[in-house]
């Protein structure tokens, strides 16, 4: 049977070639039309691609055309001349993109500059009240060092109207000297005090610990004012002791408490509590040297006296 039939087969020509000839050039041509096909699809996305490019520019121009008119960049020029203009700058899409980080970059100084603001203004609001707070704070404590007596009391009845002559405004401290006048009107008269104990300004009322400010007006926070509560019945222990003539008990829990005078020295006993005279401890007696009226009398007046 001939391939061709013009053309029959010639036996002696094809004899001895190997069929492998064929099967690699069809392989190969195989190849070849595989090739041809991806680089037929690459251009096709290219050309895709190049399309969509096309027209976002396109896009873009018109945009940018629109968005520079609004802002009244290119008053008396032609579209064709902006846009012209846009091209030679980089293009539409650049054009956007760059005027989007402009904006974002102008959006995020806007932020800065209020967060600034803000702070600014929280801070001044601080200082403004710190400088309140001082002035109660130095209010308050001149007007209980100008009211105070020649023997450590102090005359509540003027603490209100000296506090708020010298500029004091806080309310709890004038409800609070109002609270003293009132118990001081109605015979009763408190005895007051002030410790400098741990940096802080305490305010003791009858012993009772009232109130305490840092040298600033501060508040101090729950755990420093049980501490100070606490040390403050140290002091009226101290107090207890030196009036019964122990005056080296009554140092040492002064120093322990940390109780200060004006110069940041121990303060002595005597100093803080002017107002209590202590009483004379009696002088140790030998008692070979009494006779025994002496030693009976000396038990009655001291030893069968305690509790």
């Amino acid at each position: 049977m001939a391939i061709f039939q013009d053309q029959p087969i010639n036996l002696e020509a094809v004899r001895g070639v190997s069929p492998e000839r064929f099967v690699q050039r069809a392989e190969r041509q195989q190849q070849a039309i595989v090739g041809d096909f991806l680089r037929m699809q690459q251009g096709i996305q290219a050309g895709i691609q190049e399309f969509e490019q096309k027209r976002a520019e396109k896009q873009n121009m018109q945009a940018s055309l629109q968005l520079l008119k609004e802002l009244g960049a290119v008053e008396g020029l032609s579209d064709e001349s902006i846009k012209a203009g846009i091209k030679n700058a980089g293009g539409a899409t650049n054009f956007l993109k760059t005027l989007g980080e402009m904006q974002a970059m102008e959006e995020q100084s806007m932020v800065r500059k209020a967060q600034q603001s803000k702070a600014m203004a929280e801070a001044s609001q601080a200082a403004q009240s710190q400088k309140i707070e001082a002035i109660n704070f130095n209010a308050r404590e001149q007007a209980i060092a100008m009211n105070t007596r020649e023997d450590g009391s102090v005359d509540v009845e003027g603490l209100g109207s000296t506090y708020t002559r010298l500029g004091g405004r806080d309310a709890e401290d004038i409800e609070f000297f109002g609270d003293l006048t009132k118990q001081a009107n109605a015979g009763k008269d408190p005895v007051i005090k002030t410790l400098e104990i741990d940096g802080f300004k305490v305010l003791l009322v009858d012993g009772e610990f009232k109130q305490a400010r840092g040298v600033g007006g501060e508040e101090p926070d729950p755990a420093q004012v049980k501490v100070m509560k606490e040390k403050s019945q140290q002091y009226n222990k101290a107090r207890e002791l030196y009036a019964q003539g122990d005056v080296a008990g009554s140092q040492a829990l002064l120093v322990g408490i940390g109780v200060k005078d004006m110069f940041g020295r121990p303060m002595q006993p005597g100093e803080a509590f002017p107002d209590v005279t202590p009483a004379a401890l009696p002088t140790p007696l030998d008692t070979r040297k009494m006779t025994t009226d002496q030693i009976a009398a000396f038990r009655e007046q001291y030893l069968n006296q305690q509790p």
